[in-house]
């Protein structure tokens, strides 16, 4: 679609138009919804995440600048996803105990990983914790609905507009950063990336840049989504594990 019908909507502020461009729309938050959800979290409903997303869309077509020649789509998605990820912090979704636990296994998983020199297995982590393994793939599943909002309030804390995605070297980029200052973060985190061990450094590839679901991303490395969502949480865990070690301000 062109931005004609923005640029109306921009001009008029006719409730009409806003409302037929949000039914234009909703596939990006529906599809925004389906790639960040492993499930749901805990007292959240596919329908919240939705109505976050919802506030992102107008959110992204009150505010989108049609001088700049980026595609609409493009820029609402980013919108989109930073609103149902500002919808899930208010909402408070994860209770203090899940929390707790979850740091306890972070904590734990960089202990063992300085100790044995690599990255413990859930055995190994279940065996230091004293709890069953059903229990720590189930505090994986809880991380990758806290770990995600950590990252995202990093770089938005760094640079309101830089992306994981921006982050992440991407040797086909035609428009590299003009800012030396999201340069310099795009790098430092790409390094930080790269040194992750090379499944998680391919989850957050293929999630964050290629933009597949968890389900998507299973196919391509035949493993299951729970799997997956493993990766997705260790490696943003051993990112900001790495990130704090460089004592950003975070």
């Amino acid at each position: 679609m062109d931005h004609n019908l923005i640029e109306k909507y921009q001009e008029k502020n006719d409730r009409k138009i806003l409302e037929k461009l949000v039914e234009d729309y909703t596939y990006l938050i529906k599809k925004q919804v389906d790639k960040m959800s492993y499930g749901t979290p805990p007292g959240i409903s596919r329908d919240d995440l939705i109505s976050f997303g919802v506030i992102g869309l107008i959110d992204s077509i009150n505010k989108f600048d049609l001088t700049r020649g980026v595609p609409f789509a493009a820029y609402a998605r980013i919108r989109i996803r930073g609103a149902i990820l500002d919808g899930l912090r208010e909402f408070d979704f994860v209770p203090r105990r899940i929390r707790d636990e979850v740091r306890t296994l972070y904590n734990k998983c960089q202990e063992l990983e300085k100790l044995l020199g690599r990255a413990p297995t859930n055995q190994e982590i279940s065996e230091q914790l004293s709890k069953p393994i059903e229990e720590i793939e189930r505090l994986w599943k809880e991380a990758s609905w806290i770990v995600p909002t950590y990252l995202s309030d990093f770089i938005s804390n760094q640079d309101k507009q830089l992306r994981i995605q921006d982050v992440y070297p991407n040797e086909n980029s035609p428009n590299p950063e003009k800012c030396l200052n999201q340069v310099d973060i795009r790098d430092q985190l790409g390094k930080v990336i790269d040194s992750l061990p090379e499944k998680e450094k391919l989850v957050l590839s293929l999630y964050y840049y290629e933009e597949l679901t968890l389900k998507e991303i299973s196919q391509v490395m035949d493993l299951s989504e729970s799997r997956i969502s493993q990766l997705h949480s260790k490696g943003i865990m051993r990112l900001r594990g790495k990130l704090t070690n460089k004592k950003w301000d975070i």
